[in-house]
């Protein structure tokens, strides 16, 4: 099954005098946590809006397969800013209507 993993930093972090040298390093952590579930095939695109981050419609996404919502919502739970409470997630089931075009 295909889901959409939307992902929104946590009201505190939309202000950069928020930000302490370890957040940082998390989002370097999310990033390979990403990168590493797209190497395997598990995520399929990923990407982000182009928004600045103290706009409330900042989000991550990604495509990913999985079993069941139960097995996707577990799986993104692992990611590293989500459990450093730095980004809140949502796990939504996903219907491909027109895929992507091969360019």
């Amino acid at each position: 099954m295909t889901f959409v993993y939307l992902i929104q930093l946590n009201e505190k972090y939309r202000t950069a005098a928020n930000w302490a040298p370890q957040d940082h390093t998390v989002v370097a952590q999310h990033f390979n946590f990403l990168k590493e579930l797209y190497g395997n095939g598990t995520v399929s695109f990923v990407g982000k809006t182009g928004l600045s981050i103290d706009h409330p419609h900042n989000t991550g996404i990604a495509f990913f397969e999985a079993d069941s919502l139960e097995s996707a919502e577990l799986l993104m739970q692992q990611d590293p800013a989500v459990q450093a409470g730095l980004m809140e997630l949502r796990v939504l089931p996903f219907e491909v209507i027109l895929p992507h075009k091969n360019q």
